[in-house]
C-alpha cells in the first residue's frame, strides 16, 4: 500500500471516530436544586448495577447503568418517591439491585 492511500484510510477512520463520538456521549443531567441532585446521588449509590454486580449505579460506567440513571432522573422529575423508584428497580432486577436488600430466604447469601 502506498503512502497516500494509507493516509486517506487513516483520515477516513479518524473521521468515522469523530462522527461516532457524540453518539456515545451522555448529556449531563440538569437538576432543579441541590437537594434534587443530592437525592439522585444517594439513590444511585443505594442501587447496584445489574451488569457490574459489585458497583453502584453511581460508580458504574456500563451502558445499562447510564440508562438506569436516566430512568431514575425521569422518575424523580415525574414525582416518584424514593420507595417507588426502588420498587420499580426491584420489580425489574430483583432484590439484588439493592445494596441493602430485605432479609428474606432468597437474600440470605447477599447478607452473608
Amino acid at each position: 500500500m502506498n503512502m497516500p492511500n494509507l493516509i486517506r484510510r487513516m483520515a477516513a477512520v479518524l473521521m468515522l471516530v469523530l462522527v461516532a463520538l457524540p453518539l456515545y456521549a451522555q448529556e449531563p443531567l440538569k437538576f432543579d436544586s441541590i437537594e434534587q441532585e443530592m437525592r439522585f446521588n444517594e439513590l444511585t449509590l443505594e442501587l447496584r448495577c445489574a451488569v457490574c454486580q459489585n458497583q453502584s449505579l453511581a460508580d458504574s460506567d456500563a451502558p445499562l447503568a447510564h440508562d438506569l440513571r436516566d430512568e431514575i432522573f425521569k422518575m424523580m422529575n415525574a414525582g416518584k418517591s424514593d420507595d417507588e423508584i426502588k420498587e420499580f428497580m426491584v420489580a425489574r432486577y430483583g432484590d439484588f439491585v439493592l445494596y441493602r436488600p430485605p432479609v428474606k430466604q432468597n437474600t440470605i447469601a447477599l447478607w452473608i
